[in-house]
């Protein structure tokens, strides 16, 4: 739970980090001989899916100030008029592939359908990548965009 939690506010975690808090919880749930070695690291990596990347690029140049003040002034207001259920972000996450306006449109007004018959509303956060449409009308999906450099990462 700590790791969905972690990865959610998108905080670095370490192989140290990762390490410490396992004896952490291991030590509140009395486990005493839990040993938080290279091997059981590489381990609960793999069971978790787990790699550790350098942050590069786009995800890299991050305007923090920017990104906190849209959580402030745009998500924090959406998430009092939605459930947090239905917030979703949407990007690209095949890098063998790539999106176009006309792929994005079409899966869109499929999925705006679908709620429609469901009498569901939510929001999808994109990044401001040239393939999202920005005019797109839809009935039941609520489209909203992160600021300039910033990604769904930050």
């Amino acid at each position: 739970m700590w790791l969905e939690q972690a990865r959610g506010q998108n905080l670095p975690l370490s192989g140290d980090l990762i390490n410490e808090k396992a004896m952490k919880l291991a030590e509140l749930m009395h486990i005493p001989d839990l040993m938080a070695s290279d091997g059981w690291l590489d381990n609960f990596k793999k069971r978790h899916g787990i790699t550790f990347k350098t942050v590069q690029g786009e995800a890299g140049a991050v305007d923090s100030q920017s990104l906190l003040e849209w959580k402030q002034q745009v998500l924090r207001p959406l998430l009092r008029q939605v459930s947090a259920d239905d917030v979703f972000n949407l990007g690209e996450a095949n890098s063998k592939g790539w999106m176009t306006a006309e792929l994005i449109e079409e899966i869109l007004h499929a999925c705006d359908g679908r709620l429609g018959q469901q009498g569901r509303r939510v929001v999808v956060c994109l990044d401001n990548f040239s393939g999202h449409p920005a005019e797109l009308q839809l009935n039941n999906i609520q489209l909203v965009f992160f600021p300039p450099n910033t990604t769904a990462n930050s």
